[in-house]
């Protein structure tokens, strides 16, 4: 896991106590300081720090950790929401097609058996159904059947598209990196730690 490399960055950087104290938080192992690390460090290290000042030191680091462990761990919640979200947002969609699809057959079944009974009344009375005002009856009566489903599937596919923008933002809160946003944190509050040690070293100089 990314974390158990923290204890590893603060040793790169001098930050013995510091490493150690995190490593024992984290129930990781710190490899021993190589010659290179101890050569750097040592001329930046005149003199040791007091019981207190590690401990500072330490607990700044633990809490370090923890920020970046809460970070990590908050990302993930986030991630399985987001996943969970877009898959529901995908199913009403498709809910949503299907309720639209059986809108426009109701409608048309319901012209349908209008315009049978416009037709059979005009013809009991000897109007002529292709022409004259039996005609404009019925070339009503499609019209505004064909009205009625366009308007029922304008309001499909905007529901439609609806869930689906929902889902392609759900889907990208879902592809945030949880390391990306660990290290982040790691990084921004490194830099307090690395000046504490700085300034502690500097006072026991």
């Amino acid at each position: 896991m990314c974390f158990q490399l923290i204890p590893m960055a603060l040793q790169a950087i001098g930050l013995e106590a510091a490493a150690t104290a995190t490593a024992s938080f984290l129930g990781t192992t710190l490899p021993a300081a190589t010659a290179a690390t101890a050569a750097v460090a040592a001329p930046a290290v005149p003199a040791a720090l007091t019981a207190a000042q590690t401990a500072s030191i330490g607990m700044q680091a633990a809490g370090l950790a923890l920020s970046g462990i809460g970070a990590y761990t908050s990302v993930v919640s986030q991630q399985n929401a987001a996943k969970a979200n877009a898959e529901i947002a995908g199913y009403r969609a498709a809910d949503a097609a299907d309720r639209g699809a059986k809108t426009e057959q109701a409608i048309r079944m319901k012209a349908a058996g209008l315009k049978g009974s416009q037709t059979a009344t005009l013809a009991s009375r000897g109007l002529d159904l292709g022409g004259g005002s039996a005609l404009d009856i019925l070339t009503g009566t499609d019209y505004m059947l064909e009205s009625d489903v366009a308007t029922a599937q304008d309001n499909t596919a905007k529901e439609i598209w609806g869930y689906k923008t929902q889902g392609a933002q759900y889907e990208a809160a879902a592809s945030r990196s949880p390391f990306l946003e660990a290290g982040g944190t790691f990084l921004s509050g490194a830099g307090s730690v690395a000046d504490s040690w700085y300034r502690y070293r500097l006072a026991t100089a």
